[in-house]
């Protein structure tokens, strides 16, 4: 494995099946393939793409974005956002911040997939620095109840755990991600 340092940002290169961190924030999760394909995310009716850290305004990321990535079509999917820096990353006591998450996505139509928590764009608070804004997509291995998960959930967004839910719904590891980073905007 091969670990490069630039900034706050952590790119990794995976040799064989040995573990890695996932690019760009190694403190949230571990996977086999670092998630080796990226969702594509792009907001603002594709205007504006994410890629891997892009510094973005909370003003262009207040509306839910497009996704894309590459999927079989006899498949459901399960999306993830989250924000691992909540509420900064220097004191991460609401660690992970769910900002979205859908279950049961035929395709990579997240519109007609089960909302379990709608969208929410970045808000991190005054003085907290940069935070990063997660996505992540797992591979179901069949329909998942979203109603017993919004039950489960509930409406307390603080402290959620992708990894745990991933394991509790047999996901695995997420098959693609990205990610962007914002901070507080006054004008927003």
């Amino acid at each position: 494995m091969v670990i490069i340092k630039f900034s706050f940002i952590f790119f990794c290169v995976c040799l064989g099946t040995v573990g890695c961190s996932l690019s760009g924030f190694d403190d949230i999760i571990r996977c086999h393939s670092c998630c080796s394909q990226n969702v594509q995310v792009m907001y603002d009716r594709g205007e504006i793409s994410v890629n891997n850290g892009t510094v973005l305004k909370t003003s262009q990321v207040k509306d839910q974005p497009s996704l894309k990535w590459k999927y079989a079509e006899d498949s459901l999917y399960t999306l993830i956002k989250i924000d691992p820096d909540a509420p900064s990353k220097a004191d991460p006591t609401s660690r992970e911040w769910r900002h979205w998450l859908v279950v049961n996505i035929p395709r990579d139509d997240v519109n007609e997939g089960n909302i379990v928590s709608s969208y929410k764009g970045a808000g991190p608070p005054k003085g907290t620095g940069f935070h990063r804004y997660i996505f992540l997509v797992y591979k179901q291995n069949g329909r998942l109840d979203s109603s017993a998960i919004s039950t489960q959930l509930g409406e307390v967004r603080a402290k959620f755990d992708a990894s745990q839910f991933a394991n509790e719904n047999s996901l695995g590891d997420p098959i693609f991600c990205n990610y962007y980073t914002a901070q507080f905007e006054t004008n927003n």
